[in-house]
């Protein structure tokens, strides 16, 4: 469905006349024009004829069924291939490098560092030469993470998948920075979804590096936030992190049954496979020493 048609469905569907719809914003004609999809419908118009129908820009889109562009089409299938175990080519991440080199694009640069550099990370090997012959890339990345006042999904995106890239000091800065504007980030969904998500990254991050203290510090965020959501996913993972912090803080009977209460939940409610990789995360992590740098 194209957006004029949509948009005259939302309107009868609320029995709103054209008249009324249009008062104020434009013509009753040029509504119709839109309505018949003679003309493109201008940002600013539509998102006052959705507000007066109590639509947001987000719903509207959803309705309108948008599909996937054809980068993002790309990242979906790479990250697909990437969490299913299946083989991604050195010549396959080269080609989205190129696109990044074509294009200046860094939707593609950062997908190219995110997925190589995890792939790396999963094999066991050191990612440090990796850092190092990237680094120009990198400081791309922070440069522009760094500028952008007005972060859109895709900003949090490069923090996300990207994460072990950075420096402490950065990713720090960086989440007070979340964190200063949270209020405002989570009045949208989508942002407060990719928040927990960054949190949750930078949590098993930090666990993975031995650097509980740092850990905690992101621990302590997603307390926060779970705090106003009412999600059991978001709960349950938190519970997770809390139980492996006390584990490793000596407080190993608390810490283990809190573990196992989390991976339990998972199991109950039929996801398996998450309760199998916190079981394996756990296993992993729990006798890390905190590192002198912490």
């Amino acid at each position: 469905m194209k957006a004029g048609a949509l948009l005259k469905k939302l309107r009868v569907e609320r029995n709103i006349s054209q008249s009324t719809l249009s008062c104020g914003i434009s013509s009753r004609t040029t509504l119709a024009s839109y309505e018949k999809q003679t003309n493109d419908i201008p940002l600013g118009n539509l998102l006052l004829y959705l507000d007066r129908m109590n639509v947001r820009l987000d719903e509207f889109q959803y309705f309108l069924g948008l599909e996937l562009t054809e980068k993002h089409t790309l990242s979906a299938q790479l990250f697909e291939d990437y969490y299913s175990n299946r083989t991604i080519h050195d010549k396959r991440l080269s080609e989205i490098l190129q696109l990044y080199k074509n294009t200046n694009d860094l939707y593609y640069l950062s997908l190219y560092m995110g997925i190589k550099g995890a792939i790396i990370k999963t094999s066991g090997k050191a990612i440090d030469d990796f850092l190092k012959t990237h680094e120009q890339y990198i400081c791309m990345l922070k440069k522009h993470i760094g500028v952008i006042e007005n972060w859109s999904a895709f900003e949090l995106s490069i923090l996300i998948n990207c994460l072990y890239i950075f420096d402490d000091d950065f990713i720090l800065s960086v989440s007070k920075r979340l964190i200063r504007d949270l209020n405002g980030y989570s009045q949208i969904r989508l942002f407060e979804k990719a928040l927990f998500t960054f949190f949750i990254n930078a949590t098993t991050h930090y666990l993975s590096l031995g650097k509980h203290k740092l850990a905690q510090n992101f621990v302590d965020q997603l307390k926060q936030h779970a705090k106003l959501s009412t999600q059991l996913y978001e709960k349950t993972i938190l519970l997770f992190f809390q139980g492996i912090l006390k584990y490793n803080s000596s407080k190993r009977i608390e810490g283990e049954n809190d573990v196992k209460q989390a991976i339990q939940i998972f199991k109950t409610v039929a996801d398996d496979k998450k309760a199998e990789q916190m079981e394996r995360f756990f296993k992993d992590v729990r006798t890390t020493k905190e590192s002198d740098n912490d």
